[in-house]
């Protein structure tokens, strides 16, 4: 059957437009791929469609090579794996079963709250001790000009300075230095040597005879209570010797004829001293208490 295309022509032959060709090829001829089917020709609505979406294509934003450089370069060298992530956890559970197996507790906190003083320092008393200090510093730089005369300082001006040092009132002692006179006279009493005494009972004088043997020196008949100091005084013509119990002309210490001794005691520790001589001595003992 004859197939008649309408002529178009123009100065390079006849063309015939594909609309005109598929309607013609749609009435008397039907395309066929390799496997037999059927090719539907092209036609004016699908052309219509498939240049819409060319257009739709071609407004849109899609990546390009660019694009996609751009965004490598953002990813780090080395980016997390999942073994990585894996150690991570790992990590995060053995500090989750810290946490859980001996966290601080109620118990701990009142240890700690224990170990904090009652009054612990206020910044109240922290101005008055700042305010001490520098009072004390403007004394002290004083008393160096007025000493090194390098101002018109005078002791009457540091004086004043120093009066302006106040201490807080508390009852702890301070500057404590081994005395404690809590109990006066019986607690490490203070004691003084020379010849001014302070006696708080009547002294004991007697004369002894310091034999031979060993034996205990005192000016009674038995060693003074509370005694705090003895002198003894040898009267004779021999040497006599003194110290701990037990001891021999050998081992003591001399007094010699004319010579005295005095001994001081702890009036709440009794301790005896103990005379010998190589012949028999008299001596002149007095206790204090």
């Amino acid at each position: 059957m004859a197939l008649t295309l309408p002529a178009n022509e123009t100065s390079d032959g006849i063309k015939v437009t594909c609309d005109e060709m598929g309607t013609k090829l749609g009435n008397y001829v039907a395309l066929i791929d390799s496997s037999g089917n059927e090719i539907i020709p092209s036609t004016s609505a699908l052309q219509t469609a498939g240049n819409a979406l060319l257009t739709l294509i071609a407004g849109e934003d899609f990546a390009t090579e660019d694009t996609l450089a751009d965004i490598l370069a953002k990813i780090i060298a080395a980016p997390a794996t999942e073994a990585k992530q894996d150690t991570g956890n790992t990590a995060l559970a053995n500090i989750l079963a810290k946490l859980s197996g001996d966290p601080a507790t109620q118990t701990t906190l009142a240890a700690i709250l224990a170990k904090i003083i009652a009054a612990p320092a206020t910044e109240a008393k922290q101005d008055t001790a700042n305010t001490s200090l520098a009072n004390l510093d403007i004394a002290l730089t004083a008393l160096r000009d007025a000493i090194r005369g390098t101002s018109s300082k005078t002791m009457t001006d540091i004086v004043t300075a120093l009066g302006t040092v106040v201490l807080a009132a508390g009852t702890s002692i301070i500057g404590k230095v081994g005395i404690d006179q809590t109990t006066p006279g019986t607690t490490n009493a203070v004691y003084q040597s020379g010849s001014v005494f302070t006696l708080k009972s009547a002294p004991v004088v007697g004369t002894k005879t310091v034999s031979t043997t060993a034996a205990e020196i005192f000016a009674g008949s038995s060693r003074l209570s509370g005694r705090y100091a003895m002198t003894v005084y040898n009267e004779s013509s021999n040497a006599v010797y003194w110290g701990p119990s037990g001891i021999t002309t050998s081992t003591g210490f001399p007094i010699l004829p004319g010579d005295s001794v005095t001994f001081q005691f702890s009036p709440s520790v009794a301790t005896a001293i103990y005379m010998i001589a190589s012949a028999s001595a008299a001596v002149r003992a007095v206790e204090l208490a």
